[in-house]
């Protein structure tokens, strides 16, 4: 599938909850249209896209959240937010939605995923949470599991974002991340190392990840 090499996007300090303000907004619109690409026909290149950050708390949630946001107001078209964040889920709280159920339970059904997505209450977004919290961790995704998981969702959304796991640790996550169009990877400005960043980038690879690019986040200037 052709893709598009998106450059560094510096994206302001964060703001919580769904109103962005016209700057931040525009951030978004030029990742979005970076990120995703559009056909002739005008529809993404990209239809699954994964956003991680290189550590935990780099804001990678935030820009999922918001990159879909966008998506769906300036194309028009029906998009999917996921939350593949197993061990510290935070999207169902910035979208006042319910935690489950979602991605957890679809592990034992994931043919019956669509029938737990929920409307965010934003005009083309629908949302998937990540379930019921456990103590056992995350659960453990086969390579049939991701494969029905993500051509249930293809046939009802037109683009899906999935927020994943910081670093890609969770071996599951980062196989669902290499089956995807393209991930972007979140960079704390000011705060997150060079090194860490490289380490995840070269990690991407090893397993055929295809990286789009970074998002540079909480830029002060």
């Amino acid at each position: 599938m052709a893709t598009q090499t998106v450059r560094p996007v510096p994206v302001p300090r964060r703001q919580t909850g769904r109103v962005l303000n016209e700057e931040v907004l525009e951030h978004y619109r030029t990742l979005v249209c970076q990120a995703l690409g559009y056909g002739t026909n005008g529809s993404t290149l990209v239809r699954t896209l994964g956003v991680t950050g290189c550590r935990r708390g780099d804001g990678a949630s935030t820009v999922a959240a918001h990159l879909a946001i966008t998506a769906a107001a300036t194309s028009h078209r029906r998009v999917l937010l996921v939350d593949c964040d197993m061990t510290a889920p935070s999207l169902h709280l910035l979208l006042h939605a319910e935690r489950s159920p979602g991605v957890r339970e679809a592990v034992s059904q994931p043919d019956k995923v669509s029938g737990w997505v929920q409307e965010s209450g934003i005009s083309n977004l629908a949302f998937l949470p990540a379930g019921a919290a456990s103590s056992a961790g995350g659960p453990v995704w086969d390579d049939h599991w991701i494969s029905v998981f993500l051509e249930t969702l293809r046939c009802e959304f037109d683009l899906i974002v999935f927020d994943l796991p910081a670093g890609l640790i969770d071996f599951s996550a980062l196989r669902l991340a290499s089956l995807l169009d393209g991930v972007l990877l979140v960079v704390e400005a000011e705060s997150t190392r060079m090194d860490t960043a490289r380490r995840l980038k070269d990690l991407a690879a090893r397993a055929h990840v295809n990286v789009l690019g970074a998002v540079l986040n909480e830029r002060h200037h």
